[in-house]
């Protein structure tokens, strides 16, 4: 078994940090616990493809964890990634008490089980064991994570640059209607009219549409509100907030929502927005621009620009996908949304030893060990993330890493996938910080045409969100209003309530505790 481990180690041209943190004389941050005895740990992670026949606790990408740290024996629940479906097995192990020592959490769960007594604080975890935070995380960063003056998550860093959420048009199609690219909402919903109605794909039938986002409308929400000033996403019962003559607001109340959903709902009822995508999940979404039937559409650039533009020639060998620059609002308002420099979230739960707590910081901590040849590229978080270089990633001006696409990758390589089951930290490929990611971005050109031009867009537009941490009055009423204002939104958007209604919804947050949310998190986030 260590034999396969470090074959797959010494694929990987930059793990010699880690080799050498692990085997020299003298400890490091990343060395393994020293105890004889071995430790055991829990782990809840997302799920990701699995070949046939493989143990999830047993084959090569978890036997680099067994190499690495001999004296740890991890168990790996992994739940499928779905964000709907891992919440459900989430909350029914925590429901239970039947607490894994590590989870996948969101700050909404960091305040419910903080209160509920759940999880333990992590600020001495940090402090002695995980000292590979601070090379990418700011003290302001950290507040995301912080609760009544204690730190209870570790977060995973990430450049916020590393996957744009963006709008894509295709440009062949404007090309043979002779339109020009759209600027404002108004000329995006005519463009979006002649994809539907004028046979851009000339086969003659009726059967393409404007545009298309996936359940929840989740892509529709984040880019396509900005003209009106909102980003109405409400993933992981997070909303988005924006400060309004100096305090901070939810953008889900403000008067721009209203005008956002008047136009989704346009889209809707003209035709132009495909109803079938409002019950498809990512994969399928996925699938269906592939098949080149969508004139436009709000995804991830690194799927984007990659196997998706790859596989689109398959349908359609004059597909091109170009970037649709953010739309100017009425009063200039442009945007794309911006995250914090954080992508994971984990939790440590009641009931972990201190040897065990001990355990998860170093394994977390591990993931981010600086290669001494590079300043930000790490050893382990690129090997699990990027793969064996020269199988599942490339290396880009002799030190970024990049992931080879999909469609160029041999049939194992593409099964490989399923090891993003045991990422627990993004690699610092995914860390870089902004010029240096934008440096990254013209290099990784070579790999994704135009993904340098979706980094820059978000540079130039990018829109972060207001709040930084809510607190337990947000967490015990928030989770309901969203779900009120989900069911709303879709009743608006297929036409079974009037858009007035809307009005009616701002009158039941602030009579449902949202002032006391209101209040709440302008205190925390002053």
């Amino acid at each position: 078994m260590k034999k396969r481990a470090s074959a797959l180690i010494l694929t990987l041209s930059l793990a010699a940090g880690l080799l050498a943190a692990c085997s020299g004389d003298k400890p490091s941050a990343a060395s393994p616990p020293s105890s004889e005895e071995k430790v055991k740990i829990s782990i809840l992670n997302g799920l990701w493809d699995m070949p046939a026949g493989v143990d999830p606790n047993d084959n090569k990408w978890t036997d680099i964890f067994k190499e690495a740290f001999p004296n740890v024996d991890i168990e790996w629940i992994l739940a499928p990634r779905d964000a709907a479906q891992f919440g459900q097995k989430k909350q029914m192990l925590m429901g239970a008490g039947d607490f894994p020592n590590l989870v996948l959490a969101t700050k909404t769960d960091m305040i419910n089980w903080a209160n509920n007594g759940m999880i333990l604080p992590v600020d001495d975890l940090i402090e002695q064991y995980v000292p590979n935070l601070k090379r990418y995380l700011s003290e302001e960063d950290m507040l995301n994570v912080t609760y009544m003056g204690k730190k209870y998550l570790i977060p995973g860093p990430v450049s916020s640059l590393q996957n744009p959420s963006v709008t894509y048009i295709r440009k062949d199609w404007l090309d043979k209607l002779q339109l020009p690219m759209p600027e404002t909402p108004e000329q995006f919903m005519n463009v979006m009219k002649a994809f539907t109605e004028q046979d851009p794909d000339g086969n003659g039938k009726k059967d393409t549409y404007g545009f298309a986002s996936q359940k929840s409308l989740v892509f529709m929400d984040n880019t396509l509100g900005y003209p009106f000033g909102v980003n109405l996403d409400t993933q992981a019962n997070t909303i988005q907030w924006q400060r309004v003559d100096g305090k901070l607001l939810p953008d889900f109340v403000t008067p721009g929502a209203k005008q956002a959903l008047a136009y989704f709902r346009e889209m809707y009822a003209t035709g132009v927005y495909d109803k079938e995508s409002m019950v498809l999940d990512y994969g399928k979404l996925e699938e269906k621009i592939t098949s080149g039937k969508y004139g436009a559409a709000s995804f991830l650039s690194n799927a984007m620009r990659g196997r998706i533009a790859a596989n689109i020639k398959k349908a359609d060998l004059n597909a091109e996908l170009v970037l649709l620059p953010p739309l100017k609002g009425a009063d200039g308002r442009q945007g794309l949304p911006r995250g914090d420099n954080i992508n994971t979230y984990w939790a440590v739960t009641q009931g972990t030893t201190p040897e065990q707590a001990k355990a998860i910081a170093e394994l977390l901590n591990w993931f981010m060990e600086p290669n001494p040849e590079t300043e930000y590229t790490s050893t382990m978080g690129d090997l699990i993330n990027m793969g064996e270089l020269n199988v599942h990633s490339t290396l880009l001006g002799g030190k970024y890493l990049e992931e080879i696409p999909d469609s160029q990758l041999t049939p194992e390589a593409l099964a490989d996938k399923y090891r993003f089951s045991y990422r627990l930290m993004f690699s610092s490929s995914h860390m870089l910080p902004d010029q240096e990611r934008i440096e990254y971005s013209k290099l990784s050109d070579t790999v994704k045409p135009g993904f340098y031009e979706d980094v820059k867009a978000q540079v130039d537009y990018g829109v972060y969100n207001g709040m930084k941490i809510a607190g337990s009055v947000a967490s015990q009423y928030l989770p309901d209003l969203i779900t009120y204002f989900d069911e709303m939104k879709m009743k608006i958007l297929t036409g079974a309530e009037p858009i007035d209604v809307f009005d009616k919804w701002v009158d039941y947050f602030y009579k449902n505790h949202g002032q006391e949310i209101i209040d709440e998190v302008n205190q925390m986030n002053s």
